[in-house]
């Protein structure tokens, strides 16, 4: 769940500090220990078969998820949603699943599920036959086969694992559903090798290893990877290799018009969308009020707030809308500002440990507000009980979910990965590597980035059994469906609010 990201993550290191996201959810915590044979606090040079060990109207779909054009590569276009979602704009509109029976005749359908699972293959999905019906970027014809023998496919994982924060269990999740998918023959009669490595919090060692990647172990994509600083500075180089970027947890909204990236994931501008709107919808909205982290990512969730609430009446200003930075010391004066202003609702875009801060700030001066939170799903904010009633949202089924996805995404976990308890996080990766493969499969023995990308291009109606079905189109965000689950802070727990999808309309 979008607890892509956890928003404890120290957004201190310059500007690019994600959370994400997204969490979908309950961007919140994230792994440790894995099952490819290597030790994870380091970069693992060498590919290791992620084997089985020791555990014996398909346009309207998107709607306004996928407005935004394509630039050329290299570039950074602009989103499709950010503007003001007015009626009719990309941001305000779209977000339903698409008609059944709307894409092309003859997908594979169910056919190109992941190994093993019954899930995760909606009617109309995919193409046939292992022909891409999508377009796809350009790909340097030397670089397009890289990583894939007659045996294998070498894929890649760079994931903050050291530093501001451990987001391991997003690697724990590719880790468990790939283990499976050796066990069970490959794709296709080939193995998937993973290459993993740990950015340890800094952006240029990233981009250290995403070369060593690139250039030296010849990984044919990257999956599931999860490490928000160094996908700060990686757009150009992806762009330059036509290097698919499969299920990256959580970019700015700005790169989610990039054409190599697949999020499975909402921008954080439609996620502030989100959390304003059901503050507007559900909430006592006499009087809003916004407290956000004065940092660049945190204000693309800001930012989605202040849209969709300008638009409908409730612009904010002045000390309605106020920046704190990272690790204040004391709220007690921006709680102050709130209640002189007669604040009725108040959106807490902070990170975890600034919102528990924020709270207890509130709860010395017995302002009792209804509010909704970017960390409100982190269960140590609910834990703090500091927070009680604070509204937060999920873009992907919570792990109590009693769905057929959700079942086995458990059992995977149980399996291959049994020493991971952070599931939330580790569910975006698993459905990351999940959504790799189903699109891999697609394409019979020919395995190029050119066609993996028509592939994923071609989803119509796709359903991996996590979140509503979406389609993925070239030439617009790669962002799905615009909807969430929300949860509430209930006698320090996150318990559910309302448990279908909200959709932003």
């Amino acid at each position: 769940m979008v607890d892509p990201l956890r928003f404890g993550l120290r957004f201190g290191m310059r500007r690019a500090i994600f959370a994400a996201t997204v969490a979908a959810t309950v961007v919140m915590s994230i792994v440790l220990l894995g099952v490819v044979a290597a030790d994870l606090s380091s970069p693992n040079r060498t590919p290791v078969a992620v084997d089985f060990n020791d555990n014996g109207s398909a346009g309207a779909a998107q709607g306004g998820a996928n407005g935004g054009a394509v630039t050329a590569p290299g570039t950074s276009a602009a989103p499709g949603a950010p503007g003001a979602p007015a009626s009719g704009s990309s941001g305000a509109s779209g977000g339903g699943a698409a008609a059944p029976g709307a894409a092309a005749p003859g997908a594979a359908g169910g056919a190109a599920a992941g190994a093993g699972s019954g899930t995760g293959a909606a009617p109309g999905a995919g193409s046939s036959g292992g022909s891409p019906t999508g377009q796809s970027p350009p790909v340097p014809a030397s670089e397009d086969a890289q990583g894939v023998t007659a045996d294998s496919i070498t894929v890649g994982d760079i994931t903050l694992q050291s530093g501001v924060a451990d987001l391991t269990p997003y690697l724990h999740g590719v880790q468990a559903y790939l283990q499976k998918v050796n066990a069970s023959g490959g794709v296709n009669g080939r193995k998937i090798n993973l290459v993993s490595a740990d950015d340890g919090s800094s952006p240029s060692r990233g981009m250290e290893e995403l070369n060593t990647m690139e250039q030296q172990d010849h990984i044919f994509s990257l999956v599931g990877e999860c490490a928000p600083l160094t996908d700060s500075q990686s757009q150009g180089f992806i762009d330059q290799h036509g290097l698919p970027d499969v299920g990256v947890c959580t970019w700015p909204t700005a790169k989610y018009s990039d054409p190599y990236a697949y999020t499975f994931g909402i921008s954080p501008v439609h996620i502030g969308n989100e959390l304003a709107k059901w503050t507007l919808d559900k909430l006592n909205s006499q009087h809003t009020s916004m407290i956000s982290e004065d940092e660049s990512v945190v204000q693309d969730f800001a930012d989605g707030v202040r849209q969709w609430w300008g638009a409908r009446g409730h612009a904010l200003s002045g000390t309605d809308d106020q920046k704190s930075p990272t690790g204040a010391p004391d709220y007690s004066t921006y709680v102050q500002n709130m209640i002189n202003n007669h604040t009725t609702a108040v959106a807490v875009m902070l990170t975890e440990s600034d919102t528990i801060g924020f709270c207890k700030a509130a709860n010395q001066a017995g302002f009792h507000p209804d509010w909704v939170g970017l960390s409100a799903n982190d269960p140590a904010v609910a834990e703090s009980g500091q927070c009680e009633g604070m509204y937060g949202w999920a873009d992907r089924d919570g792990v109590d979910a009693q769905t057929p996805a959700m079942q086995e995404f458990k059992s995977d976990m149980a399996t291959y990965e049994p020493d991971e308890q952070r599931l939330p996080q580790a569910e975006q990766g698993y459905e990351s590597a999940k959504d790799f493969v189903y699109a891999l499969k697609a394409l019979g023995p020919t395995v190029t980035r050119t066609r993996l990308m028509g592939e994923l291009n071609s989803l119509r109606n796709y359903d991996d059994g996590f979140q509503p079905p979406f389609s993925f189109y070239y030439g617009r965000a790669h962002e799905r469906t615009l909807s969430s689950k929300f949860y509430v802070i209930k006698n320090s727990k996150v318990v559910v609010a309302y448990n279908q999808w909200y959709y932003l309309q």
